[in-house]
Parts: structure tokens; C-alpha cells; sequence
């Protein structure tokens, strides 16, 4: 077998970088990183203060969907005038994004129903950490998922193609 020479390593290594620049532009990976900061704050802070808003009378479930939805119209808000900077069709986008945003609602549902049957702990802090949880292991996924099939750009003569 023929070891594959350093030029050859080093053209390689630079292919899978551009590939990797393709799929993950550093400007709106920065600012997708802002906001997803901003929106699990958002939502940490959210859950708690709904729940002590309604008297802890509404179950987590409720409080869970309540503050999804809340951070979600947030976030599709920040993505769209902020990180992608988009000029396509609300409709085409909203409906995505909430295809992507339900996958991953469900998942936290899930998780948080899952855990508070087998973790001693108090609601709130079990949604906390399912909230830093996903919001670290889906990061890259949601970011693909929300340049790439939500806030692609557009490439017909009606609208203008946002910037990288």
C-alpha cells in the first residue's frame, strides 16, 4: 500500500475545511450561537416564573408547551431578521421551522417525562438541565436544519439571495 504523501494529507485536510465552511458559515454560526444563548436563557428563566405565575397550577406539561411556544416565536424571530438575515417566503419558513422546532419539542417532552418518573428532583430544575442538554447536543443539527432546509436562500429572480 502507498502511504499518501503530506501534499496530498494537507489537500485533503483543506477539501473537508471547505466542505465544512459550505455547511457552516462562521458569521451565522456566531450569531446563530448568540441566540440560542438568548432563547435557553430566555427559556430557563421562562419555565420558573410561568410556573409561579399560574400558582404551579398548570402541571409541567402545560408550562412545557407554554414555554416553548413563547421562546419559539422568539427564536424564529431572532433567526430570521438576525442570524440568516431572510427575505423568503414567511409562510414556506414558519412551516418548516415548525416542523423542526416539533422534533425537537418532542424530545424535550420526553425527556422531561422520562426523567421526572426516575430522578428526585424538582421540575424546574429537571427542565433546566433538559433545556442545556439539548441546547448543546442539537446545536449543530438546529443550525444545519434552519440554514439549510428553513432560511435556505432563495435562488429564483423574485427574491434576493441573503448574504453569508
Amino acid at each position: 500500500m502507498i502511504e499518501p504523501s503530506v501534499a496530498d494529507k494537507a489537500e485533503r485536510s483543506q477539501a473537508m475545511a471547505n466542505r465544512i465552511k459550505q455547511l457552516i458559515k462562521p458569521r451565522s454560526f456566531s450569531r446563530f450561537a448568540i441566540v440560542g444563548v438568548i432563547n435557553t436563557c430566555m427559556g430557563i428563566g421562562l419555565f420558573p416564573l410561568v410556573d409561579w405565575l399560574t400558582l404551579h397550577a398548570i402541571g409541567h406539561n402545560r408550562l412545557l408547551v407554554i414555554t416553548y411556544i413563547l421562546c419559539a416565536i422568539s427564536a424564529f424571530l431572532l433567526h430570521r431578521f438576525f442570524t440568516f438575515e431572510s427575505r423568503g417566503s414567511y409562510r414556506h419558513e414558519i412551516t418548516k421551522y415548525v416542523i423542526l422546532t416539533s422534533v425537537t419539542f418532542a424530545v424535550n417532552y420526553i425527556l422531561l417525562n422520562v426523567s421526572l418518573r426516575y430522578v428526585d428532583m424538582s421540575v424546574d430544575l429537571v427542565q433546566t438541565l433538559i433545556s442545556s442538554l439539548i441546547g448543546i447536543t442539537l446545536m449543530v443539527a438546529n443550525y444545519l436544519g434552519l440554514n439549510h432546509l428553513v432560511f435556505a436562500k432563495e435562488t429564483n429572480a423574485n427574491h434576493s439571495p441573503r448574504p453569508d
